[in-house]
């Protein structure tokens, strides 16, 4: 990415505030261009998860910046966590209360057979009241 304004952005484009989330997607330099759009005592909340990292980037250095590291997991249900625990040798705790329908693993042997192993999926959760827009 290269920087568009080698100067300050024009007051109408300078905010107080920015909160960036999925963090771990960010590089310095993207970091950098967003900063050139913050008033001088711009708050920033910076929300990260590098082990959900997609891209691989390495961390925004945020020196100066307070940082707090939780390890607990408000998305997923309980059994869902418990699974990713034990097989991805992770240490996450489960704090979103709700028990889950529990884990299950497919295998294929080709990509295209994604497609049915879904469906069938869906049509399961279907088959136990769950409507569409829950799924």
């Amino acid at each position: 990415m290269q920087i568009a304004f080698d100067d300050e952005a024009e007051a109408d484009w300078r905010f107080d505030t920015l909160i960036v989330d999925e963090g771990q997607e960010f590089d310095a330099e993207a970091f950098e261009f967003l900063c050139v759009f913050l008033s001088d005592d711009a708050d920033i909340v910076w929300l990260e998860d590098p082990r959900q990292s997609i891209y691989g980037n390495k961390q925004v250095p945020l020196d100066g910046y307070g940082r707090f590291k939780f390890n607990v997991n408000y998305r997923s249900p309980n059994r869902i966590v418990e699974f990713m625990n034990r097989t991805l040798n992770v240490d996450v705790e489960a704090g979103n209360g709700l028990p889950g329908q529990g884990v299950g693993v497919t295998t294929y042997k080709e990509p295209i057979e994604q497609i049915d192993l879904v469906s069938e999926s869906i049509d399961k959760l279907l088959g136990q009241a769950f409507r569409e827009d829950e799924i």
